[in-house]
């Protein structure tokens, strides 16, 4: 103690150390719950390769916008439907293959849950 002051507790209830913990807890909030969602990479992947397929002619018109909307209209994290979206995407299955799969296994995680 120096001249009647402690540095111990006089620092913790300063309006300074209140306010920037109030600051520090309104960012962290932010970051946690209010932070746009992120981007998702394998989708952006699965994406470039149709768009390269597209650009490369080796599918027409109706197809690249009818693959793009059902890949983009499946939006799921589950490892198994990103494997699957891009073998639809590189045209390794068809339509009707795609969502008779994305069925099947979207009915599995179901019945484990």
């Amino acid at each position: 103690m120096r001249y009647g002051h402690s540095i111990g507790t006089d620092f913790i209830y300063s309006p300074f150390f209140t306010v920037g913990l109030l600051v520090l807890a309104i960012i962290a909030f932010f970051i946690v719950f209010m932070a746009p969602t992120r981007t998702k990479p394998e989708h952006e992947r699965i994406l470039d390769i149709l768009n390269v397929r597209y650009a490369k002619n080796e599918i027409d018109d109706d197809k690249y916008y009818e693959v793009k909307s059902i890949l983009q209209d499946e939006d799921s994290d589950s490892s198994a439907i990103i494997v699957l979206k891009e073998r639809y995407a590189c045209g390794n299955l068809s339509s009707i293959e795609f969502v008779k799969m994305r069925d099947t296994i979207k009915t599995r995680k179901t019945a484990l849950a």
